[in-house]
């Protein structure tokens, strides 16, 4: 730009202004309306006196020639296209893109309303005024997508354009595009399925522009700030692009709301894995109780009606292995009737966990007694002292707290 500017201008036509002089200053540095009012001098609307008093006459203006450029087939020449839309002011936004677009179309329809010359041709156009309808903003869009395929594959478009296929060493050769109305469009494998035309063969949207992550933008918050499958699924009911879905997560990872609102995910420290878990022992030694009901069975084989069982389910903490036995009901008395099976077949265990079930607390209530019983001076005698010293000892996990017995 400084290159543009020294080129069209002459050295003598700048001069220096101090910068108490300078009004520019005041306002690009920040200034109150108060204080722009209770100022002395005019700013901007006269010459300031530095200026008025080192005026010098001006030079005649010298006019620029106009250069024709003829070009031919052997001359090399890059044509650089202006992109419309990074000029726009409101480019940021997809809804005042589009609908000054679609302004634009119609001013261009109006102006062709009245010429002569598209009269003669036997065209007729109706002029268009009032608010703008939704086919106007759907022809804006797509005047838009048009400029965007057209800066962004120059060439491709020509060669569709030209001979109906894409370059041999393009981007679009492994997609089999085609141009409709003056689009580019993909061809699917759904042509033949009975949906619309832009889900059978979706228009084509550079990545390459930025204004596809508007679209993108666009359609997330439309969606009320949607997550990414919504975003896609939404998008390719009209377009198709490429690397969608790694697009898609850069817009919604730069969208200030859901960043403020994205829950972030507890961190929750991992308790210690129980000692009997981790210590080798013998099996069964620490075991694991539980119940599991109801299951219906036959008493006999030549029983006609099924009774109601439950299963005890014992597992050892050291080994993983289970053991299964049948319980006629939930009672204590059951359960004790389950626990003196399984330790005359796996041995007496040191401690059994279990939950805080009635049967079995008031299985512990009674093997309790019992061992009271066995340790009383009447009963004392050798055998029973061994029994009692080897005694089974209960312990039941907080209430109502089932990730305690994870294992069983």
């Amino acid at each position: 730009m400084n290159n543009v500017i020294q080129s069209l201008t002459n050295s003598r036509d700048w001069h220096y202004i101090p910068a108490d002089q300078n009004p520019a200053d005041n306002v690009s540095r920040g200034i109150s309306v108060r204080k722009l009012l209770n100022m002395k001098r005019e700013m901007g609307l006269h010459a300031t006196p530095y200026v008025l008093q080192n005026r010098q006459p001006a030079e005649p203006h010298v006019a620029f020639p106009m250069t024709t450029v003829s070009s031919s087939a052997n001359d090399n020449i890059t044509i650089e296209a202006d992109d419309l839309i990074a000029r726009y002011h409101h480019h940021s936004s997809f809804r005042r893109t589009r609908k000054h677009f679609a302004f634009l179309q119609r001013t261009m329809n109006n102006f062709m309303s009245k010429s002569a010359i598209i009269r003669g041709r036997g065209i007729i156009r109706e002029s268009l005024n009032g608010p703008i309808t939704a086919s106007e903003l759907e022809a804006g869009e797509r005047l838009i997508i048009k400029h965007l395929q057209r800066l962004s594959y120059p060439e491709e478009f020509a060669h569709l354009e030209d001979n109906g296929v894409p370059t041999k060493q393009g981007p679009l050769q492994h997609l089999s595009p085609f141009i409709e109305d003056g689009l580019i469009r993909i061809v699917g494998r759904l042509r033949l399925a009975d949906l619309p035309q832009n889900q059978r063969s979706p228009i084509l949207i550079p990545r390459e522009h930025f204004f596809g992550k508007i679209m993108l933008d666009h359609i997330h918050r439309r969606n009320l700030h949607a997550g990414m499958d919504t975003i896609i699924a939404d998008f390719q009911q009209y377009y198709w692009m490429r690397n969608l879905r790694k697009t898609a997560k850069a817009v919604i990872n730069k969208c200030i709301l859901c960043a403020r609102a994205r829950p972030r995910k507890l961190q929750q420290q991992m308790g210690q894995i129980p000692r009997a878990r981790v210590t080798p022992s013998p099996t069964f030694a620490h075991t694991g109780v539980d119940l599991c009901d109801p299951f219906q069975i036959l008493p006999s084989p030549r029983a006609k009606t099924t009774m109601t069982v439950c299963v005890c389910i014992f597992i050892c903490f050291s080994t993983k292995a289970v053991h299964l036995e049948k319980a006629e009901n939930q009672s204590a008395d059951a359960s004790i009737s389950a626990i003196m099976r399984f330790t005359s077949l796996r041995g007496r265990p040191e401690v059994i966990y279990s939950d805080n079930g009635r049967n079995f607390v008031g299985a512990s209530r009674e093997l309790t007694e019992l061992r009271k019983i066995y340790n009383d001076e009447n009963f004392q005698n050798k055998l029973v002292e061994i029994a009692s010293d080897k005694g089974i000892n209960f312990f039941f996990i907080p209430p109502r707290s089932p990730n305690f017995g994870g294992l069983w």
